[in-house]
């Protein structure tokens, strides 16, 4: 084991980092012998047919895996190297394996794992950009924090509308800006989300003329 892995306290998390770290070496070494064949098929007889009672073992499954993923023999072989997933590769992959784990852990063990990764990332945020008092929030769906951001700002312009909620709103109604490049449906999805009509989105054209498809024309809003 590597002596990086031997500083790490708990066994199963160093267990986790070794055994990531052989399999890869052996797809790699797999695939770097397969390269060297000229072209070589991989034949499907290698793919295991009805389930064994025995099982297989580690070594076996990785091999079939990396038969699957680099040919068939009804495939020309293919003479482009497959790219090197390289050590942010590798750190993704620790990373679901973490996930997989953390979800293992007892109540307890999980509040405080992610009691401490979320003040972490909290004071990360605020010190990059710059908020005394911030609050990190962490969603399933990436709409989800656009529609949090859209009822905090309605908070924030109409001071009154915890007290008097909509009425507020009828003389001078929210508008958003959204941008024509926007995903499809994000502007129905805000004004469901946040009970406002149709009326209040506001869809500002993109400047293509320096090749952005992605920045608003500014005259527009």
């Amino acid at each position: 084991m590597d002596a990086s892995l031997e500083k790490i306290a708990d066994p199963t998390l160093a267990e986790m980092g070794k055994n990531l770290k052989e399999a890869m070496k052996m797809l790699e070494d797999t695939q770097r012998r397969t390269e060297e064949e000229n072209g070589k098929k991989l034949v499907s007889g290698d793919i295991p047919g009805p389930l064994q009672g025995s099982g297989q073992d580690m070594v076996s499954i990785l091999q079939l895996v990396q038969n699957l993923m680099h040919g068939d023999e009804d495939e020309e072989p293919q003479s482009t190297r497959i790219q090197n997933i390289g050590e942010q590769g590798h750190i993704a992959l620790l990373g679901h394996s973490l996930g997989a784990y953390i979800s293992t852990l007892d109540k307890e063990k999980l509040r405080k794992l992610t009691t401490r990764i979320l003040s972490d990332t909290t004071l990360w945020l605020c010190r990059i950009f710059r908020y005394e008092n911030g609050c990190a929030y962490f969603h399933d769906e990436e709409r989800e924090g656009l529609a949090k951001i859209c009822r905090l700002a309605i908070h924030s312009r109409y001071e009154d509308f915890v007290v008097n909620g909509f009425n507020v709103l009828y003389n001078k109604k929210p508008v958003i800006y959204l941008s024509a490049a926007a995903r499809p449906g994000l502007g129905q999805y805000l004004c469901n989300q946040l009970g406002l009509p149709f009326p209040c989105l506001c869809r500002v054209p993109c400047n293509t003329m320096f090749g952005s498809q992605h920045q608003m024309v500014s005259s527009s809003l």
